[in-house]
């Protein structure tokens, strides 16, 4: 089992061309402008994701950062910038099959 998260890693965790094109995309990417709010994180999610291969992928998106913004969206709600990070967990068949026994 395999846990890639960038923002635990930072980009030397990672190699490859495609996943260096990938972070220089991110690095490209405007910043959303606006003050830090506190939060407090009431439920996360993963999704599993059967493979073709027979492989699974466990994704879950976790919030590291909320911006507001002062401005206002056409419905006159407030604009929030969410800075996030994702981990992506690499699981064989047997392992599922292991996991559902020892529910």
């Amino acid at each position: 089992m395999e846990n890639w998260n960038y923002n635990e890693l930072g980009r030397e965790g990672f190699s490859g061309h495609y996943v260096t094109e990938l972070f220089e995309m991110i690095d490209m990417m405007p910043q959303p402008k606006g003050k830090p709010i506190r939060f407090e994180t009431l439920k996360r999610g993963k999704s599993l994701i059967k493979l073709s291969d027979g492989n699974y992928l466990e994704v879950e998106l976790v919030v590291n950062k909320i911006l507001k913004s002062d401005q206002l969206n056409p419905s006159g709600e407030p604009i929030y910038g969410v800075q996030h990070g994702v981990v992506i967990t690499f699981w064989r068949p047997e392992e599922i099959a292991k996991l559902e026994e020892e529910k």
